[in-house]
């Protein structure tokens, strides 16, 4: 089985996959890539309203071969403008 290496960025940290895995073709690991994107988003980053996170998959001989990116957007909205916010307890 052919190795791939998913190498990752979320916007404040890049890690490169040194190791990779055994996928039984390109299309696992894209479909491996594509799954880790929302497990990435769901990690927070609370002085951060905008970040890009993605997934790269490279092959054995180091080419890229694949890339999915994500960009996620956090409002914070508060109901009344004019009221000042509480500190969290």
């Amino acid at each position: 089985m052919p190795r791939f290496f998913i190498d990752t960025d979320d916007s404040a940290h890049v890690i490169i996959d040194e190791d990779g895995a055994e996928y039984r073709d390109l299309a696992s690991a894209e479909d491996m890539a594509m799954r880790t994107l929302p497990e990435m988003a769901q990690s927070r980053h609370p002085a951060r309203n905008w970040r890009e996170i993605s997934a790269t998959v490279r092959d054995e001989a180091g080419v890229i071969r694949f890339r999915a990116s994500l960009a996620l957007t956090v409002e914070r909205v508060r109901l009344d403008r004019n009221a000042p916010e509480k500190a969290a307890a």
